[in-house]
């Protein structure tokens, strides 16, 4: 149970989070930046492609790079949102929306980490003979 799959969609979840924080926060800091555009990620689209098999690549040569988590380019899950109202200042950001996208995310990323710490617990009580 400790190291099923659903850990690994946990952890990808996590970080997907994590850099959805990042971008918010980044365009927080550029509220009042001349011309900044807005950033930020397609987490639904992002989650999707993580979770598919699609894109798994075939490694037939010693000195091919192998897929995984840590060696994609996040700024490939970067867009540039071109809905929102430009200000005076040629600056699209909203804090309002920037505050409530932080507070989704942060709720976002306590439910996971709740759910893999229940999970961890649960292997400890397991291990030491406490558990069912």
């Amino acid at each position: 149970m400790l190291f099923d799959s659903g850990n690994d969609a946990i952890k990808r979840g996590l970080s997907l989070s994590t850099l959805r924080h990042e971008i918010i926060a980044d365009n927080i800091a550029n509220v009042s930046t001349p011309s900044y555009r807005r950033k930020d990620v397609s987490f639904k689209g992002m989650m999707q492609d993580r979770m598919s098999g699609d894109l798994s690549l075939s490694v037939t040569d010693r000195r091919h790079i192998g897929f995984s988590s840590e060696n994609i380019n996040k700024n490939l899950f970067i867009n540039y949102p071109q809905d929102t109202i430009v200000n005076a200042n040629d600056n699209n950001v909203e804090m309002d929306t920037e505050v409530v996208n932080m507070s989704g995310n942060i709720g976002y990323y306590n439910a996971l980490a709740t759910i893999i710490n229940k999970k961890f617990k649960i292997t400890k009580d397991v291990i030491s003979g406490r558990g069912a």
